[in-house]
């Protein structure tokens, strides 16, 4: 018994074969629907966080504990939160802690999953992970921040 697959059989199988496996695929996506049109009361960047929400608990997190703690409790994923300043200037949660020397703020931060940066550890006095990021990554302490 020959069992010798041509070159003409293999390409016409593989060919009729994606082709089969594809068509299920072409018609589900004519079935997608676009998010927004489909959920026209949610907001376009769902599911996201109120934009006023996030400034507060970055503002807050320079200088106040109470109100970064009650804020937090109610959302955990606000401990990870960024802002915007504007020009690409983003501050965390953490960071704004971390560069006004806050090590309540960050220690609560930290403990709700905030991701701590070089700036957090040199105000923690982890002067050994700072030096060893500089020497890994040399100019990262010229990093504007």
């Amino acid at each position: 018994m020959n069992h010798h697959l041509s070159r003409r059989a293999a390409v016409k199988s593989t060919v009729f074969g994606l082709l089969a496996a594809s068509i299920p695929n072409i018609s589900f996506a004519k079935t997608i629907q676009d998010f927004t049109e489909a959920n026209p009361e949610l907001p376009l960047r769902y599911p996201s966080i109120d934009d006023s929400i996030v400034n507060e608990v970055v503002g807050k997190s320079h200088f106040d504990l109470e109100t970064v703690k009650k804020l937090v409790d109610k959302r955990p994923e606000l401990a990870r939160a960024t802002w915007d300043w504007g020009f690409g200037d983003w501050e965390s949660a953490i960071g704004a802690a971390s560069h006004v020397g806050r090590r309540d703020i960050v220690g609560y931060l930290m403990s709700k999953g905030a991701r701590p940066t070089l700036f957090t550890y040199a105000m923690l006095g982890c002067y050994e992970v700072v030096k060893e990021v500089i020497e890994s990554l040399p100019n990262s302490q010229t990093t504007m921040g």
